[in-house]
């Protein structure tokens, strides 16, 4: 009786040790290997933040390079069939050259990155058909909080404008001057100047155009989206987006830059993004991921597969979020930060650059390296007088 029962302990005890090992082995091929070997769209706010951080370096970079002479034209608002062998023909050229043209040629994808974020994230907010939250009460916050990030520097660029007018021009002349810059403002702080012209769009350089767009879209989402629960209904209506550009550029390409600047351009992505914020994972296999951040790099070959297929190029910044930046802790808090302070880099920028210009003209030839390292101080100081406005901001609205 002793021996049985000491045989039946040490069998119980090899089970127990079999199945702490078939545990253990089991935590390390669903814990362990499967995040590496598959992607997950299941973001935290964190998640978003490094997006955006990534998204807007790319974004100050290509507003910065893209000036210079000789840098290469990129394909965002209309199409250029030469910029993209003349881009990839510079890979013979390694060095400060092909990092400037780089940004210069892809870095306008970063705001895809916004568009996708704020579908996501409605998505996530929101319920579907969620009748709580008005149409009115939303639009009317979003608008506020795009007012607090443009008007104080609205107001800043009409009295520099005013000092520059009346300094430079006869009364008369300088009142006539003030009228139009007048008029840019109205359409600036109304949101239309998306629809006006390209001269209005381009009034105060930057993504400015961003806030109408997504102002648009944001409508689109409370009256249509929102009540939208077929997947397959949201993807034809993306479908039909792309659809549109294509047949703008087919009957009248003059057109398409005006399409560009508006919410059929961007709410293909914005779709993507709420399609991902219903689902509470998304897994994608390591192969398709690298496969789709590849694909990314060749849609600029012809016009048609950049209008259907541009709109993934997030997909990039995602990639690159989940697999490089993410799997640093240094690089992650860095990308973080920006992020949480991208909205004043967003508005900030475009207003620097000119600034930037009147040190480092870019009609003028320079050096590849001297426009790479300006670029690199134009961010630095992009980012310090970002901080110093998210206080201000903060200390005027306490």
């Amino acid at each position: 009786e002793r021996i049985t029962r000491d045989w039946w302990k040490r069998w119980k005890d090899c089970e127990e040790v079999e199945n702490v090992g078939r545990n253990s082995l089991n935590w390390v091929l669903t814990r362990q290997l499967t995040p590496s070997m598959k992607m997950r769209i299941n973001l935290t706010k964190e998640d978003t933040l490094l997006l955006k951080g990534a998204a807007i370096m790319a974004i100050i970079f290509h507003n910065f390079y893209h000036k210079f002479e000789g840098g290469i034209v990129e394909n965002e608002f209309t199409f250029h069939p030469n910029s993209y062998w003349e881009f990839w023909e510079s890979f013979l050229h390694p060095g400060f050259n092909l990092f400037n043209n780089f940004f210069s040629f892809y870095g306008h994808y970063g705001v895809s990155v916004f568009f996708f974020v704020s579908g996501y994230g409605l998505a996530k907010k929101y319920a579907l058909l969620d009748s709580k939250v008005t149409v009115t009460a939303f639009m009317t916050e979003k608008i506020r909080k795009f007012w607090l990030l443009m008007v104080p520097l609205l107001l800043v660029c009409m009295v520099g404008f005013a000092a520059k007018v009346f300094y430079l021009r006869e009364f008369h002349d300088a009142l006539e001057h003030m009228k139009v810059i007048m008029v840019h403002m109205f359409y600036k702080i109304t949101f239309t100047s998306n629809f006006i012209s390209e001269e209005e769009v381009y009034w105060l350089v930057g993504p400015w155009w961003f806030f109408s767009a997504i102002l648009q879209i944001y409508l689109i989402y409370w009256l249509m989206i929102n009540k939208t629960s077929s997947n397959l209904k949201l993807f034809f209506i993306a479908i039909l987006c792309v659809l549109l550009q294509i047949a703008v550029y087919s009957i009248q390409d003059d057109y398409l830059s005006m399409i560009r600047y508006n919410f059929p351009a961007w709410l293909p992505i914005f779709i993507i993004g709420v399609m991902c914020g219903r689902k509470s994972t998304i897994r994608i296999p390591f192969w398709i991921a690298c496969f789709l951040f590849f694909l990314c790099f060749v849609v600029d070959v012809n016009v048609y597969s950049w209008l259907a297929g541009s709109i993934f190029f997030f997909f990039v910044f995602l990639f690159l979020s989940y697999y490089i930046l993410g799997k640093s802790v240094l690089l992650k808090s860095i990308f973080v930060w920006l992020g949480g302070i991208s909205a004043y880099l967003f508005v900030l920028n475009g207003l620097l650059r000119h600034l930037s210009f009147l040190v480092l003209p870019p009609d003028v030839p320079h050096p590849a390296w001297i426009i790479c390292m300006a670029g690199l101080l134009h961010f630095a100081v992009c980012i310090l007088l970002a901080v110093c406005y998210k206080r201000f901001l903060n200390f005027i609205t306490k």
